[in-house]
């Protein structure tokens, strides 16, 4: 039989008859053995292999593409990619013969073989020192202030922002830092043959970075370290970027999914009305429940009369009486501005001796937005308490 080009072919008949078969045991199970022969055997097992047809031959057959015989499913993961199984092969291409760039001059590079660079640093003069580190992404899921408190409690010491080299421990310019900040992984001395610990840094930079990290070489052969930039990465920036792999890619990959939301397509917001008790009640009073904003407890206590006073909105008024911008600032915070902390007369609960004390600048968060970045540590990591237990 033919069947011509650039026509829409039909093939019609008695149920039984061998329709499904042709369509999709014999034309395409071979359309798809000839796309499995070109590829490599790296990309041959993110494929699935169907059967050989039995037929004596085909001639002129084109790249095919199959669309089941079922209805797609309402699913926001589900896309034309992922129907057509398009998606695996656009995954490979992009895994095996996607380059890279540079995220402070978009410089194009390739990806790195993680084995041919611990060979190349090897082959380095002894003694050249090696700082490893991976670039930091901010994200708008929590606060810059929070991701630099996770990255203290991760166990890392040191940061670039801005060029300077900067001790975790001390206060961090936050507002100098672009997107991203260089994190230090670790440093070593390189040598004929790496330690497991120095080849171990290299990989946990990679893995943290998202495949992204750099080196920064000190030594006295210059142009051997030229070269090596040169032949792995930036030569300006010393980013580099190990071998990706097509899960990386994956819809099913939680690191690539959408920072807002997750990769459900719904973004989760807490509704407003959702956290007030009682209304009628005034701030001081305690309008909203204990378990999202406790009033017995005298910082937060103290934390929103000084709020008050300072954007100059009463405390002892009904909390459904207040003005769009006082609710805005009690729900949703000051953002960076600060203000003083102050004891209302007539308060004598004594504060606890790790917080801020009065006189201190401070800034209120936001009840909406403590809650909402409680409630993403809480999916982050399941240990978490509840927004309610903290």
């Amino acid at each position: 039989m033919e069947i011509p080009y650039s026509k829409h072919t039909v093939i019609a008949g008695v149920s039984g008859s061998g329709k499904s078969t042709l369509a999709y045991d014999v034309i395409y199970a071979a359309a798809n053995q000839k796309l499995i022969r070109c590829m490599s055997d790296g990309e041959k097992i993110f494929h699935a292999k169907m059967k050989t047809p039995k037929v004596e031959m085909i001639e002129g057959l084109s790249t095919v593409i199959s669309l089941k015989q079922v209805k797609p499913n309402h699913n926001p993961r589900s896309t034309i990619g992922t129907f057509t199984d398009i998606a695996p092969g656009i995954r490979s291409l992009i895994a095996f013969y996607g380059q890279c760039s540079c995220p402070c001059c978009d410089k194009i590079f390739p990806q790195s073989n993680l084995s041919r660079l611990i060979r190349d640093m090897e082959a380095l003069p002894d003694k050249t020192i090696a700082e490893v580190g991976f670039p930091y992404f901010f994200t708008r899921r929590n606060s810059r202030e929070q991701q630099i408190e996770s990255l203290r409690k991760r166990g890392f010491r040191f940061v670039y922002v801005g060029g300077a080299c900067l001790s975790l421990r001390d206060f961090i310019p936050i507002n100098e830092a672009g997107e991203f900040i260089l994190v230090v992984e670790n440093r070593f001395q390189t040598s004929a043959t790496l330690t497991k610990s120095d080849i171990n840094c290299l990989k946990n930079a990679a893995s943290h970075g998202d495949r992204y990290f750099f080196i920064h070489l000190s030594g006295t052969d210059t142009i051997k370290i030229q070269k090596f930039y040169q032949k792995h990465g930036c030569a300006k920036h010393h980013f580099f970027a190990s071998s990706f792999e097509p899960s990386d890619f994956s819809y099913n990959n939680i690191s690539c999914a959408c920072a807002e939301c997750m990769g459900s397509g719904i973004k989760k917001i807490t509704h407003p009305l959702k956290v007030i008790k009682n209304p009628k009640k005034t701030l001081q009073q305690g309008v909203f429940y204990p378990d999202i904003y406790s009033m017995s407890h005298p910082y937060s206590y103290m934390s929103l009369y000084s709020l008050a006073s300072h954007y100059n909105f009463p405390f002892d008024v009904p909390y459904e009486e207040l003005s769009e911008k006082a609710k805005n600032l009690i729900l949703y915070g000051t953002g960076e501005d600060t203000f003083l902390l102050k004891r209302p007369p007539g308060y004598d609960k004594p504060l606890p001796n790790y917080l801020d004390r009065e006189g201190k600048p401070i800034r209120f968060q936001g009840i909406l937005i403590r809650l909402e970045e409680l409630y993403q540590d809480m999916l982050s990591d399941p240990t978490l308490p509840t927004p309610a237990q903290k």
